[in-house]
């Protein structure tokens, strides 16, 4: 049975080489971040639909902001 995982290169090609956080081109898969849209944290689910490609700085200064918000 073939395996339903998102790979990077499949997020890469859907997202036509774009971070889906800051909108600028990924420039290959190295260095990019695979993140969920709705955190697991939240309720999100490890699903295609659900996981986006980002830079690995991109991600890492959302994830900043989001725990300067927890109050």
């Amino acid at each position: 049975m073939p395996s339903s995982r998102v790979t990077r290169e499949a997020l890469y090609r859907r997202q036509r080489g774009i971070c889906a956080l800051c909108g600028r081109h990924l420039f290959g898969i190295s260095g990019t971040h695979i993140d969920h849209w709705v955190p697991v944290a939240k309720g999100g689910q490890h699903t295609d639909e659900n996981l986006r490609l980002t830079h690995a700085r991109c991600n890492l200064a959302a994830g900043v902001k989001l725990k300067g918000n927890v109050q």
